[in-house]
């Protein structure tokens, strides 16, 4: 994947024929690294092929879905407790934020998966253990990590 530096301008990219494309990527460096852009030009159904109706030719809604994915990814890489779900604020003035459950952040996830690839949304429903862990808790992953190293339970 080529990225279109940073400096290169909208009408740059009109020459080149870039800007007519459905969904092109734009780069730019930061200090972690390149970050990946998306623009989709209104074609949703491009980028989201099997999302339902519902989300598919409304970007606010495909944008709230993916917000919610990026901030418990964010939360995660930042060693943010997640267990008590992610808090995400409101679009509108007049709305408080939303605490939205582990559990619903998940399902929409693998449903958001689906979206592009419903055959990689199957395999990982098959071979996600996250289920288990939430409803199990910590100390199954900790038992399974201390039997695999043969680690004594701490005491």
């Amino acid at each position: 994947m080529s990225c279109v530096p940073q400096e290169t301008s909208w009408s740059l990219l009109k020459v080149q024929g870039l800007a007519g494309l459905t969904s092109h990527r734009i780069c730019r460096q930061s200090p972690h690294g390149p970050q990946l852009w998306t623009t989709t030009n209104g074609q949703l159904a491009t980028v989201f092929p099997h999302a339902t109706p519902y989300y598919q030719h409304y970007r606010g809604r495909i944008y709230a879905r993916v917000d919610t994915l990026r901030r418990l990814r964010n939360r995660v890489f930042h060693h943010e407790p997640v267990w008590n779900g992610i808090l995400v604020p409101s679009r509108r003035k007049q709305q408080l934020a939303q605490l939205i459950p582990l559990a619903d952040a998940y399902t929409q996830l693998v449903e958001t998966i689906g979206w592009v690839n419903p055959t990689l949304q199957t395999t990982t429903s098959h071979l996600d253990t996250f289920k288990e862990v939430l409803r199990t808790g910590f100390s199954t992953v900790e038992r399974k990590i201390r039997d695999y190293l043969d680690i004594a339970p701490a005491t």
